[in-house]
């Protein structure tokens, strides 16, 4: 008799544990310059929007469609992010504040206000609007960010979305997990308050946080299991918001060089322009796998084997001849193992708890 209204419990606890998770549909398309960015696709005052999911930042800002559109006249309706306006139009802009990311680049944003769709219900969210935007090295085209890294200023009028979230109980847990499927073009979800034990094999894997955000890296191997891991001690960031895997400059050249000779067959590799190489898309078959090795919370080695499917980009025509591989160099030392990585893996983050942990997505995905 006492079995039943247990069972009862447990089913509603479930229920309310599920519906305090939010799921947001992820992709990964193809922006200008064929860099491919992780988006997610948000509903804000019946405006589609299509933010990076960022890692690496924590500010949840749009690209301002007034200012856009100043410069480029229609311009949000080709730009993958698509654009933000108020109604009625256009948005009172008010103080300003810059964003310095790592490569240079920096964005003036304002704070404005809407309605946001998550699971079928509207919540109200604060965002920033891109009033300035000057490229560093990478895209000359404005992006809009949902960033999920640590705040690294408390005192900011800007907080992230996951914790406006669940300052309104829309979420139960600063929590979040995201996974890419393979496929073409990758698609997956974002999950905000938790994570979703049915999407991934056995249990997650903890990684050994070292500094912030950055995690453990013990070496590298470049082919199958005859091919010795490569010890390379140091550290590693997990970046959503990057589009490439970067390496340290000292070993640049000798991954590369395992890249065309390790596989199933030798393939020539070219220089394209002064940092990146290419390989011929025929080629890509014919190239060796890469395992990147991370520490885990208990000191073994975590492997994060990376296909040539992945590091080397799709031929954006079927008319394209040559293939860049998606890796390049930087003197600091630290690896960068960027979106790609996403790709048939699933990740979970508690910055609170100072958690990272991956699993292999199921066979289901």
């Amino acid at each position: 008799m006492v079995f039943l209204p247990l069972l009862c419990l447990g089913a509603a606890v479930l229920h309310l544990m599920a519906a305090q998770l939010v799921k947001i549909d992820l992709s990964r398309e193809p922006g200008v310059d064929d860099i491919y960015w992780v988006v997610a696709k948000l509903k804000v005052d019946n405006e589609e929007i299509f933010a990076v999911v960022d890692s690496g930042a924590w500010h949840l800002f749009f690209v301002w469609k007034h200012w856009y559109e100043s410069v480029h006249p229609k311009g949000c309706e080709t730009l993958l992010f698509k654009c933000y306006e108020c109604s009625p139009a256009p948005c009172t802009p008010g103080v300003t504040t810059k964003i310095t990311f790592v490569d240079g680049t920096t964005v003036s944003i304002f704070k404005e206000s809407g309605q946001a769709l998550f699971n079928g219900r509207k919540t109200s969210i604060d965002f920033g609007l891109i009033a300035n935007y000057k490229a560093g090295t990478g895209s000359v085209e404005p992006h809009a960010s949902l960033g999920l890294g640590r705040v690294l200023k408390p005192e900011s009028k800007y907080r992230p979305l996951i914790e406006q979230l669940t300052t309104k109980k829309v979420i139960g847990s600063s929590a979040f997990s995201l996974y890419l499927k393979p496929g073409g073009p990758p698609t997956g979800q974002l999950i905000l308050g938790g994570d979703d034990p049915t999407l991934y094999k056995g249990p997650l894997t903890f990684l050994d946080l070292v500094e912030d955000d950055l995690v453990a890296f013990t070496g590298f191997g470049v082919g199958g299991a005859s091919c010795p891991k490569v010890v390379a001690q140091g550290k590693a960031d997990l970046d959503t918001g990057t589009q490439s895997f970067i390496v340290p400059q000292s070993l640049y050249d000798e991954i590369i060089g395992y890249l065309g000779t390790r596989g199933s067959k030798k393939v020539p590799i070219t220089k394209s322009g002064p940092e990146l190489y290419q390989v011929a898309c025929s080629d890509r078959q014919y190239m060796p796998d890469i395992t990147f090795f991370l520490r885990g919370a208990k000191g073994e080695d975590v492997p994060l084997v990376v296909t040539p499917d992945v590091y080397v980009r799709p031929p954006m025509d079927p008319e394209q001849d040559e293939c860049l591989i998606l890796i390049s160099a930087a003197p600091e030392g630290i690896w960068v193992l960027g979106n790609p990585v996403l790709i048939g893996r699933y990740f979970y983050y508690h910055w609170e708890e100072n958690k990272i942990g991956v699993a292999d997505l199921s066979s289901a995905e």
